[in-house]
């Protein structure tokens, strides 16, 4: 994750958020929080198999909704599911490339 990309991102949300955030120890600090967080709670290793787990137990439910709304089939529910996975595997990744940054 680029420093560039995220400022542009808060810039205009929160100055404040960035004047610390260039401060050296802050970040060294800060990026410490983002892999601890990224090595124990969001990470693929933890989240996927509580994704599993859970997906069955609201399937019927929300395969039952009105057409429209939201996953409506089976199918396109496994797909969603499956997408969660490879979405949180891709932002642990990005994560725990940003924390070992030596920017």
């Amino acid at each position: 994750m680029d420093d560039a990309v995220i400022k542009t991102q808060y810039d205009d949300n929160d100055g404040n958020l960035y004047k610390s955030g260039d401060d050296p120890d802050y970040k060294i600090t800060y990026k410490g929080y983002v892999a601890s967080f990224a090595g124990s709670y969001f990470n693929a290793a933890y989240l996927n198999p509580v994704y599993t787990s859970y997906a069955p137990l609201i399937e019927e439910y929300v395969t039952a909704e009105n057409s429209g709304y939201t996953f409506t089939s089976s199918s396109l529910f496994t797909s969603a599911v499956a997408e969660l996975k490879a979405h949180t595997t891709e932002r642990n990744t990005a994560t725990t490339s940003y924390a070992a940054g030596s920017d």
